[in-house]
Order: C-alpha cells, then sequence, then structure tokens
C-alpha cells in the first residue's frame, strides 16, 4: 500500500467518522476533538487540517473534479485577502451556535454547511481561498501551528528551486524564494498533507522537528 493510499484511507475513515458523528445529533464531539487537536498542533503541527478535517477531504475531491473538467478556476477576490476575515466568520459561528440554542433551543448544523461550503468553493477556486482566507478552524490551527515543534521541511541543500512543491499546496504554506531558489515551508500554514512530498524529485522535503527561525 502506497503512502499516497494510506492518506486517502485515513481521510476516508474520518470523513465516516465526522458523518456518523453528525448523525447523531452530538456535533459537540466533533467540536471537542477538534479542541483537543489544537495543543496538538504545537506539538506536531497541523495534522488534524491535512488528516481529520472532513472540510479538507471534500476538497480534496472537488479539486480533483475541477482539474479534470479542466475549467478554468478564479483568482482570489482582491476583498478576501483579509487576515480578520477568518476571525470574524468564527466570531459570527459562534454566536449562531450559542444563540441558536439558548433562544430557539435548536443547534444549527453549522459543520455540514462549512463542508458543503468548502467543496462548492473549491469547484470554483483554489483550494487556498477557504483554506487560507475564510475557513475559522483553520485560523484557530494556524495560530497554533505558529509554535509547532514538528512540520515539513525543505532541505535547502537538495532543493532545486522547481516550484512543483509550491504549485500543489492547497495553503500557500511553501514559497520559493525568488533569490536563492529554496523553497521554505510556513509551519503555520502547512497542512501537513504531504502534496509536496510526493511530488518533490530530489526528496527534499521531510516531517521534521522545526529549526528555529522557521516560523
Amino acid at each position: 500500500m502506497t503512502r499516497k493510499t494510506q492518506i486517502i484511507l485515513i481521510r476516508l475513515a474520518f470523513l465516516i467518522l465526522f458523518l456518523a458523528v453528525i448523525a447523531s445529533g452530538k456535533m459537540v464531539l466533533w467540536l471537542a476533538l477538534f479542541a483537543l487537536t489544537l495543543p496538538a498542533a504545537i506539538l506536531f503541527g497541523r495534522l488534524y487540517c491535512g488528516y481529520a478535517c472532513p472540510m479538507n477531504t471534500v476538497m480534496v475531491a472537488a479539486d480533483a473534479l475541477a482539474r479534470k473538467s479542466k475549467g478554468k478556476r478564479r483568482e482570489t477576490p482582491a476583498w478576501l485577502k483579509q487576515s480578520w476575515i477568518p476571525w470574524l466568520i468564527l466570531a459570527v459561528s459562534v454566536a449562531v451556535l450559542l444563540g441558536s440554542k439558548r433562544l430557539l433551543r435548536v443547534n444549527v448544523p453549522l459543520l455540514p454547511f462549512f463542508v458543503l461550503l468548502s467543496f462548492v468553493l473549491t469547484l470554483f477556486f483554489k483550494p487556498e481561498v477557504f483554506h487560507h482566507f475564510i475557513c475559522p478552524f483553520g485560523a484557530l490551527q494556524r495560530l497554533f501551528g505558529r509554535w509547532s515543534m514538528r512540520s515539513h521541511h525543505v532541505q535547502a541543500d537538495a532543493c532545486i528551486g522547481c516550484k512543483k512543491c509550491e504549485k500543489v499546496c492547497p495553503n500557500l504554506a511553501v514559497r520559493v524564494d525568488a533569490q536563492t531558489r529554496k523553497a521554505v515551508i510556513r509551519p503555520a500554514d502547512c497542512l501537513q498533507c504531504q502534496n509536496c512530498v510526493q511530488v518533490c524529485p530530489t526528496k527534499a522535503i521531510a516531517y521534521q522537528r522545526v529549526e528555529n527561525g522557521s516560523h
């Protein structure tokens, strides 16, 4: 079994678990799982985003569909490139959850809504639009990921600056420096999805302890 197949199976397992939790009406259980992954992101990076997040899993499928259709996807709207937008969405989401529970005595299906939204948006925009500029859960993961002790890292002496890793990154975490022609991965944005590892022709990328100054 290839590593790629293993990743797919792990994502599908978590997606099935997510659907089971939602079907049981106990959304709080998934939110509790998410909360546990926040301090875990300090130790291991954003593994939740790359493997457990149902939004990422359906976005991978949507991205594959969009690529297969060969339709030209739209660029990120300029107005959306604001760092505060995911936090605003998070605040509104929390208010909706608490308000609906107290006032209407109902649980708003907020998580399924975001899963559907992420899928639809990825059909028309690149994955980075939702991951980087919209997802409120990603904003929290990014905050804790700033101090991650382990993440994917590029060995500069082996990097040839081909930009293949940059092109497959779904969250703008990889950038090839214009002067050094070497790729650099920001742990705070890295979803640990291993897309870059799978396309690197020189095997220059590995999951390891974050070096000082890499954040």
